[in-house]
């Protein structure tokens, strides 16, 4: 049920998910969403999923049983509606439709109850074809005594799922994120957690059998652009969120766009985007904090540079440090870059390369880096660096030099000043 329940004896528009479970290939209702005929969220489920219009009936003076289950035969039901023009109404829709998804209050104010009439036989032995209609079989022969098949129907609604999970209506965060790779798919997952969140995606890439053993998304997503794909990830958890899918570099969108954001997580690998946007703070065009965020090779460390656009000399220090590509951050030594078959892989044939590092280093730096980011959305302060301590036994079996041995635990997190 998507909205308010209504209090009158109405007709709704309805869909009903449709799964094709039975041996001999049929459809059945798995369950039953009823709505406005022009209700967004409607719009958005009839989109991701494969659904099927059906007619819906909702008489609002049908008197429940005392006791779940609410299990009722075709005369129970003609006998609680208490109201004659509801009992009037459910016949003629009865005999006119044959059969009828039935919803009625069962004292929630986030559910309703219902029954399913159908396969109702009019045509009978010794009865005059068009003798008998769909309101007298409902309450005679073999139907006399038979209960009818219950629905029950959930509201879906922004509010209903605030109240089951945070108990409330967070405030609303509206996050852009430029890079759906590895780091900022994964990262997409986290800030899915907010109940009142809004996304703009924007990348230009799209997902190959290569990206899927440390990407948020399967094979069932191969060969399609990362921002789309990750865009019907988070609708298919919530499908009226608003999810704004962009096939272009960050430096490509407009200021404005971007400054509606609450936040900016750019994990593109590119730091000619990383060098424009913190080029527009310094310039007073973009005035919203930004995390950038990215894994150095191994997984031996994962580094988060929070950049606030109100500490205007750190966004200065920032740009200048962005010329070295932020090397002053890396736990791996300056020079071991300069060697790109030690730290990088290439395919062969193929002009890109990557680095190797896994999911669960993905998964490990990203929580120990949200906590910092949900404080850090709350509560902006100076701009810093942080940096995640992950594989640095494998630095030691690989011969990579690191700018400090010292103190350095897996898992564990240092600040560093900006």
């Amino acid at each position: 049920m998507l909205g308010d329940i209504p209090t009158e004896t109405c007709e709704m528009t309805g869909i009903a998910y449709v799964a094709k479970n039975l041996k001999d290939g049929s459809t059945y209702i798995k369950s039953v969403v009823a709505s406005d005929e022009d209700d967004k969220t409607l719009a958005s489920l009839k989109l991701q999923h494969k659904t099927k219009d059906i007619s819906v009936l909702y008489i609002a003076s049908l008197q429940i049983p005392n006791v779940p289950p609410f299990c009722m035969t075709g005369q129970e039901v003609i006998d609680r509606i208490s109201d004659d023009e509801d009992r009037k109404t459910f016949k003629k829709y009865l005999n006119h439709v044959k059969k009828v998804n039935v919803f009625f209050p069962i004292g929630l104010n986030y559910a309703v109850g219902g029954i399913y009439i159908h396969d109702l036989k009019v045509n009978r032995n010794g009865y005059r074809k068009g003798a008998l209609t769909s309101f007298k079989v409902l309450t005679s022969f073999e139907n006399k005594n038979k209960k009818l098949d219950r629905l029950y129907v959930s509201v879906y609604s922004d509010q209903r799922i605030a109240e089951r999970t945070a108990g409330t209506m967070m405030m609303e965060k509206h996050f852009l994120l430029a890079g759906l790779g590895s780091v900022g798919s994964n990262l997409c997952y986290f800030l899915n957690g907010y109940n009142n969140a809004t996304f703009t995606l924007t990348d230009r890439d799209w997902l190959t059998v290569d990206n899927i053993g440390r990407h948020l998304l399967g094979f069932e997503f191969i060969g399609q652009h990362k921002s789309y794909a990750v865009a019907h990830y988070l609708q298919q958890y919530r499908p009226d969120r608003k999810v704004q899918a962009r096939l272009k570099n960050l430096q490509e969108l407009k200021e404005e766009e971007i400054n509606k954001a609450c936040a900016i997580f750019v994990s593109t690998g590119d730091i000619m985007s990383e060098k424009w946007l913190l080029s527009q703070m310094t310039e007073g065009n973009i005035r919203k904090p930004a995390f950038i965020l990215w894994l150095e090779p191994y997984g031996i460390s994962g580094i988060m540079i929070y950049v606030n656009p109100e500490d205007e000399e750190s966004v200065k220090r920032l740009r200048e440090k962005a010329n070295n590509s932020f090397m002053n951050y890396c736990l791996i030594k300056r020079e071991e870059y300069e060697d790109g078959e030690k730290l990088t892989k290439h395919d062969a044939g193929c002009n890109g390369s990557y680095s190797l590092y896994s999911a669960n280093d993905v998964s490990m730096f990203l929580s120990s880096m949200f906590p910092i980011i949900d404080k850090l959305l709350e509560q902006p302060l100076e701009s810093k660096c942080y940096r995640w301590v992950g594989n640095t036994n494998i630095a030691m079996e690989k011969g990579v030099n690191l700018v400090s041995s010292l103190g350095l635990s897996k898992n564990t997190l240092q600040e560093l000043p900006v």
